[in-house]
């Protein structure tokens, strides 16, 4: 058996202060292996089975330190190791966001040099069915700097500056996540055991050649249905990428407004659009030097973009915004033509281009603030975005041409609606055995966790899940010091998808699950919540505004890990309602909701959909009354609110139709509250529902 590591170790990896850490590895059955680092010398024999492990303390903080395993006349070295504190990061798509994607959002940041102190390893995404395993392929940490910045996970890179900031030691993060995954991929059959089918699945998955089969047919359908859409695809075979607007005009193109939505597919299909500007040979000068970028919203579902008939972006899936750096030398003195190829795959999820999103030409020296400004975003030092306000009448510098307005337009292929693909790596326990439980032999002080998108519509058992998985990664995490590791869990943010937000819903889903992670944390001790609701974005699922929650949840880390005095969100807690009832309705009445909080609750004033942090109010928006008559017919209601007292709003409640009764006091109770106003301290006051 040959000499190696297993688990997560290599170079540039941090290790937990003053801890008992762990590592192990195989070696030659009876073989002898010993460690040195520093001051810190052990050794062990490999058992029978050639497996061995060592246990030691590395000490107070410290970087730039070898560590040296030796198995006789082999040796391995793993450079410029550090010790300070370890966090697992763990969850779906906006914890797996990239800093690669927010470089338009932060750019001071890649201008940042190496930071020694900031160091992340990113768990490879695989998945497996046959039992937990006890390593990854090329573990791979890497230090915070210029070169690798892109690759690092957004979230969990401000949460690790802000840690740093702190405590002024190195952080290591463990970034283990992946986009679109339930919870119950990162937990054991035997922890989801009784809720919900997740173990029967899991048994038709453990099936031999269950997967690959699969896998196989599915990417044979695929495959197929991509061939069908190519090749009925009229604009390919004529090359419509090269043709101007003027040919276009002449074949009979129709004519469009993006952003927007786009109807002109049943089920499957293809669109193609063009739009042309003209550019002076100054601005074709100044492109020229300063080099182009086309941004082209986010768009359902992929896309490819041509100008002058030269490609210059593609993107697979709805998601990502398009930005896309122009070669040199495609822009032109004079008329040039902006194409799209754009494909929609399913009948329900029409072609849509999302508003309050940039569709421009710019240069790259232009500072185009990308995502639309609401709320606590403001305080980091942006203006807000006016509602359907056009990007152009904001001050830039360099050049920058809109695109919104008019397109021309036509559908070529229509299909049948793409097939289904099975993921896997959603399925359960499937990360848990291949990303998760090769990190259990690491030593971490502390898990943050960012999920619950994917259990949308299933709120009625993610508490219970995610209560189990707390409890299941505090026994699993044997190497934490604590005897009860301390969970941050980041609450879900604002999204409205593609409709207009909308504060006042019958139904929520995501304030249910947002509503089930409050319920869950409050079940256990040394662990915290993490409120987003004011940093989201209505149209993207995946919002940008990652420093603020990073900072935040690292506060929550500092508060219940270390005994920062960091408060907690406000949050409501008791209510008392005065209202005259009876058959004959009422005239209406007052009710006092009170909240705990440390500190005095503020409203600020709302300008251009956005709260202004230098102004202060008492009008609270975002209160309603879920009302049900005697009918059985449920309504919601719209109320005003006013701050009365450090720790208390009062609603004025109007008069009531007859013969119906309120049923709950509701705190911004929607996936996507318009505004949010109410503050604690630094903090949005957490929504929530009170039966009455």
């Amino acid at each position: 058996m040959e000499f190696c590591t297993k688990g997560i170790v290599s170079s540039n990896m941090v290790l937990l202060q003053n801890s008992t850490n762990c590592i192990f590895g195989e070696a030659p059955a009876g073989s002898t292996v010993s460690l040195s680092f520093g001051d810190v010398a052990a050794s062990v024999q490999a058992g029978s089975d050639g497996k061995w492990k060592i246990e030691f303390n590395p000490g107070q903080p410290a970087s730039g330190r070898n560590l040296v395993l030796c198995c006789g006349e082999e040796k391995i070295t793993f450079e410029n190791v550090a010790v300070g504190e370890v966090w697992i990061c763990s969850g779906q798509s906006n914890m797996q966001l990239q800093m690669e994607r927010l470089k338009y959002t932060y750019p001071e940041e890649f201008k940042k040099p190496e930071n020694q102190n900031i160091r992340m390893i990113t768990i490879p995404v695989t998945f497996a069915f046959d039992g937990p395993k006890d390593s990854v392929q090329n573990p791979d940490w890497k230090v915070a700097g210029p070169e690798t910045l892109s690759g690092m996970r957004g979230t969990s890179y401000f949460f690790a500056r802000r840690l740093t900031e702190e405590l002024g030691i190195p952080v290591g993060v463990i970034a283990c996540c992946q986009g679109g995954t339930p919870i119950t991929a990162w937990m054991n059959a035997e922890t989801m055991a009784g809720v919900g089918d997740y173990v029967k699945r899991l048994e038709e998955l453990k099936v031999p050649g269950y997967v690959s089969s699969v896998q196989a047919s599915e990417k044979a359908a695929q495959d197929e249905w991509n061939k069908k859409i190519y090749s009925l695809d009229g604009g390919m075979a004529e090359n419509w990428k090269d043709w101007s607007v003027k040919q276009a005009e002449a074949a009979g193109w129709g004519t469009c407004q993006i952003p927007g939505e786009i109807d002109l597919i049943e089920k499957g299909g293809i669109v193609w659009f063009k739009k042309e500007i003209s550019l002076t040979s100054e601005q074709a000068a100044y492109f020229s030097e300063k080099g182009a970028r086309l941004w082209t919203g986010t768009i359902r579902d992929a896309d490819v973009a041509f100008i002058n008939g030269v490609q210059v972006g593609v993107t697979y899936y709805v998601y990502p915004p398009r930005r896309y750096d122009v070669p040199s030398g495609v822009l032109k003195e004079g008329v040039n033509t902006i194409t799209l190829r754009v494909q929609q795959n399913l009948a329900s999820r029409k072609m849509y281009f999302w508003p309050e999103k940039h569709y421009a030409l710019a240069s790259r020296d232009a500072k185009v603030i990308p995502t639309a400004i609401r709320n606590v975003e403001k305080a980091e030092g942006i203006l807000p975005l006016k509602r359907g306000e056009i990007y152009e009448d904001q001050d830039k510098d360099g050049l920058y041409i809109p695109l919104n307005g008019e397109w021309l337009c036509c559908a070529t292929s229509q299909v049948e609606e793409c097939p289904p693909n099975t993921f896997f790596e959603y399925e359960p326990q499937a990360l848990y055995n291949a990303m998760l439980s090769p990190c259990f032999n690491t030593a971490v002080r502390g898990a943050l966790w960012y999920q619950g998108e994917s259990n949308d519509g299933k709120a009625f058992e993610y508490e219970e899940l995610l209560s189990r998985m707390i409890k299941l990664w505090r026994e699993k995490f044997v190497y934490s010091p604590e005897k009860k590791l301390p969970f941050v869990v980041m609450q879900l943010p604002s999204w409205a998808d593609d409709v207009d937000p909308d504060s006042y819903p019958l139904s929520s889903s995501w304030a249910e699950i947002r509503e089930a992670q409050n319920s869950a944390c409050s079940r256990f001790a040394n662990t915290a919540l993490s409120v987003a609701v004011d940093a989201g974005e209505w149209n993207d699922l995946h919002p940008e505004k990652k420093l603020t929650g990073g900072s935040r949840a690292a506060e929550q880390a500092l508060r219940i890990a270390y005994g920062k005095d960091y408060p907690e969100c406000a949050k409501m807690n008791s209510m008392e309602l005065r209202i005259e009832k009876g058959l004959t309705g009422n005239p209406g009445g007052f009710c006092k909701v009170m909240f705990n909080t440390e500190d005095p609750l503020k409203a600020y004033a709302v300008e251009n959909g956005a709260a202004d942090f230098l102004k202060e109010t008492k009008e609270v928006y975002g209160f309603s009354l879920l009302l049900k008559n005697w009918f059985g017919k449920m309504s919601v209601l719209a109320v005003s609110g006013k701050v009365t007292g450090e720790k208390e709003v009062t609603l004025s409640i109007p008069k009531l139709p007859l013969f119906t009764r309120i049923k709950e006091i509701r705190y911004l109770w929607a996936n996507c509250p318009e505004l949010v106003n109410l503050y604690s301290g630094n903090l949005p006051v957490m929504g929530g529902r009170v039966k009455v």
